[in-house]
This record gives C-alpha cells, structure tokens and sequence, in this order.
C-alpha cells in the first residue's frame, strides 16, 4: 500500500470515529432562554346586574351572557435547572401577553365589528390584553439510553407555580378613548393565583453541553377575578380561570458538573 493510500485511508477512520463520537446529555446544571406563542382560550360568563329602580317600580336586568375572546398570545422567558440521570428539576420565569380580538355581550359584538344594536355610524371597538408574569418548578423526563448515542431526546415533563395576572380593557368611540377615562386604571383588574402546565416535546443536542427544543405546553390557571363586585353595576364577582395552549422553542447550556 502507498503512501497516498494509507494516508487516505488514516484520514477516513479518523473522520468516522468523528462523526460517530457518542453525543450524551451531561448531568449538571443547567440554564437557557424560552420563547413561543399560542393560541388562549375564550372566556365565557354570566353576569347579573344589579336591581334598578325607575321612579316607584323596580326594574329587574336579566343574566348576561358574555363572551371573551383573544388574538392569540405570545411569551417569552428563562429557565435554571439541575438534570440528574434522565430527570431534570427546573425553575422557570414566563412573561404571556394575550390581547383581546373581541368582546361578545348578548347580540352585541366589541372588535373589529360595529355594534349591531347601533346605527352604522357609530363605531364601538375595545383595546385591551390579558398579561401573565408566572413562576413555576418544573419536572421533567427524559427519553435516551445513557450509553448510547444520543441526537434526538423526546421529554415529558409537569410544572406548578403562581401567576400574576392582570386584565386591562379600554373602550373606543370613533378611535376616541370613552371609558375608561385616559389614565383612569378603573379598567383595569390584577391579582394572584395558581398555574400548572403539561409539557410534551422533543431535544436536539448540538454537543454534550447544549441542546436546542421545541414543545407544546398546555397551562391552565385557576380562577381569576374578571369584575369585582359593584364595577358596572354588576352584582357578582365575575371568576374564570384561563386555559393556554403553547408552542415553545428553547435553548439550553450545561455549565456546571458535578464533581467525580
């Protein structure tokens, strides 16, 4: 054999045992950027109005039906977490902005529609969004055999945490702000409350240090106030919880091992 000929024949076997050097998620901790959208579940409720009274007789509103819903939302956030064989504990940080596509009352419509009780002339549309800021711990699973090579790494994982959630909307007469009144926050309702989610998705590890995901997220909160009770003559607190469905792409670094 010559020279060019083995020569060729070295530089092969070195380029194979390249392409097939076993790729492992290493154990350590970790920490990485999220981002995606999705699409937000509408929002359907019943109000009651108060009683009113006109001159001697009272005049009584019946039950409302209202009906929420959303363009779509988009989110964004961090992770930092620990992987441990084939599990990994995780705290994540969410940001979710959610904005208004309309506001359904009985046959009247607030969007990007004329109110039909109305004269043509006169157009009504409302501005607004649902925001999330939302910490959660969790837990996921994942599919690879330690000892073998590992490019493609399926996970499921679960989370629970807190939300905070607040809920802004603004009403239009001919692209004039009528209510609330500019830089009034009477519009506008926040509070706590639960959040839990389910993961499903798959990994892509660039070396054994990163990887690059995409999953879908299902999340769901518990309840949250709407309307106070009294705000537009309401008689009772309006409560729903809100439901997300998302698509997430994520990236994580591995960047601190255990000792051995």
């Amino acid at each position: 054999m010559n020279y060019f000929s083995r020569l060729s024949l070295a530089g092969l076997l070195l380029t194979n045992s390249i392409g097939f050097a076993a790729v492992t998620p290493l154990p350590g901790w970790y920490a990485g950027l999220m981002g995606g959208g999705g699409w937000t579940q509408p929002v359907k409720f019943t109000v009651a109005p108060n009683l009113l009274l006109t001159g001697t007789y009272p005049y009584y509103i019946s039950p409302t039906s209202i009906d929420l819903s959303y363009k779509g939302f988009g989110n964004g956030g961090g992770q930092i977490g620990y992987r441990c064989n084939k599990f990994r504990f995780e705290a994540e940080a969410l940001y979710t902005f959610s904005g208004y596509k309309k506001l359904q009352v009985q046959n009247a419509t607030f969007g990007t529609y004329t109110v039909p009780s109305f004269s043509n002339s006169y157009y009504f549309h409302l501005n607004g969004e649902t925001t999330m800021v939302s910490g959660l711990v969790n837990v996921y699973y994942d599919f690879f055999t330690p000892d073998g090579d590992v490019t493609w790494m399926p996970y499921v994982g679960a989370g629970i945490g807190l939300s905070y959630i607040e809920n802004n909307i603004k009403f239009y007469f001919n692209n004039q702000q009528v209510f609330p009144a500019p830089n009034s926050d009477f519009g506008k309702e926040n509070g706590s409350t639960s959040i839990a989610q389910a993961i499903l998705g798959i990994s892509y590890l660039l070396d054994d240090y990163t990887t690059v995901g995409t999953d879908i997220r299902l999340m769901r909160t518990g309840n949250v106030t709407l309307i106070p009770k009294g705000r537009f003559g309401i008689a009772n607190e309006v409560e729903e919880h809100m439901t997300l469905f998302a698509w997430n792409i994520n990236f994580n670094f591995t960047f601190d091992q255990p000792s051995t």
